[in-house]
């Protein structure tokens, strides 16, 4: 069986599975988002190992019995997982996948994203629809975040491009808005910009300021405002900045802890950087992507050549983390012209994930651990929506 055929195969499977499921689902975050949960994860933060007794129950409950500790929840509907699907939709759209209407499929999922929208902002902007206890406090739901949003900016600018209705360019056009007005942006002493996650902080997350700066760079071409690019090039600058000498980029600088390098995280500066280097050119950029996909490709795969989850920092309990899968899928296509073993890397990783990950109702493992132990729960925002946007680009770019 050919890639094609294989690819193909999975993607059938995945939106069989799709339409038996509907696109709300359990999420990685549900016990932790609990009031339990995000006390004990507060606790943890400020004390360290004595908290450690608080949330072991919740680690080993998510290891063990993943699917039993969420009886009680209620599935929701997630805004990147939309956005993903929108993304998805419309590469096999462009591909005349199955003689399918992905189109239709596409616009009416963008409908339900518009109706996610936060409100009271300057622009469009999505975040996640539970508490969210991180290092830097507790975010309620519903907290926009630049991380979310720019997928959501990602999914109008491509409906926009597919259909032409200007409604979809006027909902980039907005959210362009809250990335240039709304986050928080702290000067460093060498004049770039570091953008906050959200309009609640002031940190110095490196795929946060990554994230706004893509989203202005192509707003840019959209909206004639001169601190639009500027702003874009100040966080450049900060991104560029935070690069180790040997090519790895932390996770963020601010806070203890959080100076881990891993795989995903890894991916979103790579892929972004690659995205504004597209829109306006720059010999410094691409150093510093060839840099950093020198040490990814060293330091971020194991002997079989499958994505870590870390590289330094932390990942003791998990062996596999299927995000990461469709991350460097995603990061070979976009590497495809300039890197080539860099998009063979992403075909033998899809392989696995259609061959070894795939369960026979449709859907992805979730992870699996270090002691061979798969979560197969079905998280849709984390892997699942992501898998198949990858698995449907990397079929569009086999074409």
């Amino acid at each position: 069986m050919d890639d094609r055929q294989l690819f193909e195969n999975g993607i059938r499977k995945f939106v069989q599975w799709l339409d038996r499921n509907g696109t709300a689902g359990y999420d990685p975050y549900d016990l932790w988002s609990t009031s339990f949960g995000t006390r004990a994860r507060s606790l943890y933060y400020r004390f360290g190992k004595l908290a450690a007794p608080l949330v072991a129950p919740i680690i080993a409950a998510d290891s063990a019995v993943p699917r039993i500790a969420r009886l009680s929840f209620e599935k929701k509907p997630y805004a990147t997982s939309h956005a993903h699907l929108i993304l998805a939709y419309l590469d096999l759209h462009d591909i005349a996948f199955d003689d399918e209407d992905w189109l239709s499929r596409s616009v009416e999922l963008s409908k339900e994203l518009d109706r996610m929208k936060i409100s009271g902002h300057s622009g469009d902007c999505w975040g996640y629809p539970f508490d969210w206890q991180n290092r830097r406090g507790l975010w309620p739901k519903n907290t926009p975040l630049i991380t979310v949003t720019p997928y959501c900016y990602e999914a109008n600018m491509r409906l926009y491009g597919t259909t032409g209705d200007e409604c979809f360019r006027e909902r980039a056009l907005s959210t362009v808005d809250f990335a240039l007005y709304d986050l928080n942006s702290t000067e460093r002493s060498s004049g770039s910009i570091a953008s906050s996650y959200s309009p609640l902080d002031k940190s110095f997350v490196i795929n946060a300021s990554a994230y706004r700066a893509l989203v202005l760079f192509s707003g840019a071409q959209l909206n004639t405002i001169l601190d639009v690019e500027n702003l874009g090039h100040s966080l450049v600058e900060f991104i560029l900045d935070s690069q180790n000498g040997d090519g790895s980029w932390p996770y963020a600088l601010e806070e203890k802890g959080d100076d881990f390098v891993d795989h995903f995280h890894t991916c979103f500066v790579l892929k972004n950087l690659l995205k504004i280097n597209e829109i306006s050119p720059s010999s410094d950029i691409w150093k510093a992507v060839e840099k950093g996909f020198a040490y990814y490709e060293k330091e971020l795969f194991d002997v079989r050549g499958l994505p870590k989850p870390f590289a330094k920092g932390r990942g003791k309990l998990v062996k596999y983390d299927l995000y990461d899968f469709a991350e460097a899928i995603n990061l070979g296509i976009l590497l495809r012209d300039r890197i080539p073993r860099a998009f063979e890397k992403a075909l033998v990783i899809a392989r696995d994930v259609v061959g070894r990950f795939q369960l026979n109702d449709g859907h992805f493992v979730t992870s699996v651990g270090i002691a061979g132990l798969k979560n197969a729960v079905p998280f849709i925002r984390w892997p699942q929506a992501q898998l198949f946007h990858s698995l449907a680009s990397l079929r569009k770019a086999l074409d």
